[in-house]
């Protein structure tokens, strides 16, 4: 029964999150990255604290003592960690399948920024980088298209949001486990 409830609880969030999504429009020339990545962040990770809280209140509710800490721990992170995995998988599956378009018009913006450096801007840039004085502008220019198209790819971008929710996730299920086995452990003493 509360396994069904957490599938649910998860099931609601990852929902919420393509709702907030499709708040940002649908149309590339509606859609709005730096709002959304900001805007699924914020909702991430207070979803995040919410589900970490509603799996400690049911912990206690269902249990008849106090588990360790590490139970603790594992009862609350499988919430945590699904809906983190959940939403890691879910925007790439955003960015890259539903609005594909605006994905590949904010890339194609970022790299015609690049190629419209001037040799002012990149004397100006080396000035400020002295490394770089050996580096001819072209070759800069290949480089830095390169690593827009590097971190611009589905399966970096799949990485990255993986390991920073999982990352905050595990945070988030530490605190409350440690919350409930540690701090409000007194009402279920034997």
């Amino acid at each position: 029964m509360i396994a069904s409830k957490r599938f649910k609880l998860v099931g609601v969030c990852l929902l919420g999150y393509l709702v907030l999504n499709g708040l940002f429009g649908f149309a590339p020339s509606e859609y709005d990255f730096e709002s959304s990545f900001r805007w699924n962040l914020i909702y991430s990770y207070t979803v995040m604290i919410i589900i970490a809280v509603i799996s400690t209140y049911w912990g206690i509710k269902h249990s008849e003592i106090t588990p360790s800490f590490l139970e603790g721990f594992k009862f609350i992170s499988k919430q945590v960690l699904l809906f983190s995995v959940g939403v890691s998988l879910m925007t790439p599956l955003w960015n890259f399948v539903i609005v594909k378009e605006a994905t590949q018009l904010r890339i194609d913006k970022n790299i015609s920024k690049i190629k419209g450096v001037t040799d002012e801007q990149f004397a100006e840039f080396v000035v400020a980088n002295p490394n770089l004085e050996s580096v001819i502008k072209e070759d800069w220019i290949e480089s830095q298209i390169a690593a827009v198209e590097f971190f611009s790819s589905a399966k970096i971008e799949t990485s990255i949001y993986m390991l920073a929710y999982l990352v905050i996730g595990l945070f988030i299920s530490l605190i409350a486990s440690f919350l409930w086995t540690k701090v409000w452990f007194v009402q279920q003493r034997i």
